[in-house]
């Protein structure tokens, strides 16, 4: 079925049009004509305040490309797998920018698809003269888009869960430019505030940090809320949480909302038990069927204490618990210079995560485009 039609004369377009508004707008195509087809268009309606990026909006590697744009225009061809798309918008556009995507579809189901993702869609071949009076319009369809949650679990107490979270939020932050939140649960030390050297609101609300970061801790009366309504003002949330007094009910809420899984590990076998176990129930959930449900996990090892005889080697932990180790964070001997010197496998595995090229090493992944929405477990 089609979806569009000629029948919008210019007249009525431009009517809707305030001309006097105007916002920067980025314009992402990787074909040329179609890059002239939109600026010529905007041109039109006096819309002069554009930068033209000729790459595939799927595929950009520099996800600060977008700063400082008002409405990201971009063209995506003939892709109509929302997964792709759904990280894409999640990496590159803000939470406070809006987003205009043409393409080649001209599906009823799709468009609707987008609108969920809070996207507007028009079909290329039909309906960009009306792309102005998107640009230009004064609602703000941007807090629909829902946030991308990283749980971060740890699976020992004492095993350094919030400074490892804390320490790829900071790293995040510094690859990115969209707005990026940690939250400490209740549930665990609730100490972020001598983590960071500074006082955090004790009512759970949330604190600006630095640039596009923020901060805050759960009330202990307000223990593990996946669903604040204020996570919408950011594109991802890093969430703290322990997984060693969870119960299987509680698991299956983190399951229900979180995008990824970081289970934190230690060396000890006490630590290893408690991923093994949270393992099991994401593949008992799995086979079962409730795949929905069944967000991807990576293994983070923290070396929070200096090596010691006998201990457990990274082939010992990945026998054991059946999947490969996904980041291994070196000990650090001085805790208080741990943000002048990020190690290389934090910027690899934020890299990873943000789904942003980063630079190869020898201990780097072979591609950095592992989309954190794929729904298993290895």
């Amino acid at each position: 079925m089609k979806l569009f039609n000629d029948d919008k004369t210019e007249q009525n377009k431009a009517s809707a049009i305030n001309p006097e508004t105007q916002h920067r707008v980025a314009i992402i195509s990787s074909r040329k004509r179609i890059l002239d087809d939109i600026n010529s268009t905007l041109l039109m309606y006096d819309i002069d305040d554009t930068e033209s990026i000729m790459q595939n909006f799927l595929s950009i590697s520099d996800i600060t490309i977008t700063q400082g744009a008002d409405v990201i225009v971009a063209d995506i061809e003939n892709c109509t797998d929302i997964t792709k798309l759904q990280q894409s918008i999640a990496l590159l556009v803000p939470v406070n920018t809006r987003c205009i995507l043409l393409g080649d579809s001209d599906s009823i189901i799709f468009a609707r698809e987008m609108n969920k993702l809070g996207a507007s869609y028009l079909h290329l071949a039909s309906q960009l003269p009306e792309l102005p009076e998107f640009v230009l319009e004064q609602s703000n369809n941007t807090l629909m888009r829902g946030s991308i949650i990283f749980s971060v679990l740890g699976c020992k107490g004492g095993s350094g869960a919030s400074s490892f979270c804390y320490d790829l939020l900071q790293t995040a932050g510094k690859a990115s430019t969209i707005p990026l939140l940690m939250v400490q649960g209740a549930a665990g030390s609730l100490d972020l505030d001598l983590l960071l050297g500074r006082a955090i609101p004790k009512d759970g609300s949330i604190l600006p940090f630095d640039k596009n970061i923020s901060v805050k801790m759960e009330q202990k009366e307000r223990p593990w809320n996946y669903e604040d309504q204020n996570f919408n003002r950011f594109n991802m949330i890093f969430i703290d949480n322990p997984v060693y007094n969870c119960s299987q009910e509680r698991l299956d809420y983190i399951l229900k909302y979180s995008h990824s899984l970081l289970l934190l590990i230690t060396r000890d076998l006490s630590s290893l038990r408690i991923a093994k176990t949270v393992l099991d129930h994401i593949s008992r959930s799995g086979l079962s069927g409730n795949t929905a449900h069944v967000p991807r996990v990576f293994i983070c090892l923290n070396n929070y204490r200096p090596p010691i005889k006998n201990e457990l080697t990274n082939s010992d932990i990945e026998e054991y618990l059946g999947q490969s180790i996904d980041v291994i964070r070196a000990y650090q001997q001085d805790p208080k210079k741990r943000n002048e010197n990020v190690d290389d496998a934090l910027r690899q595995f934020a890299a990873m995560l943000l789904g942003k090229k980063a630079l190869h090493t020898e201990s780097s992944p072979k591609s950095f485009f592992k989309s954190f929405f794929e729904k298993k477990v290895n």
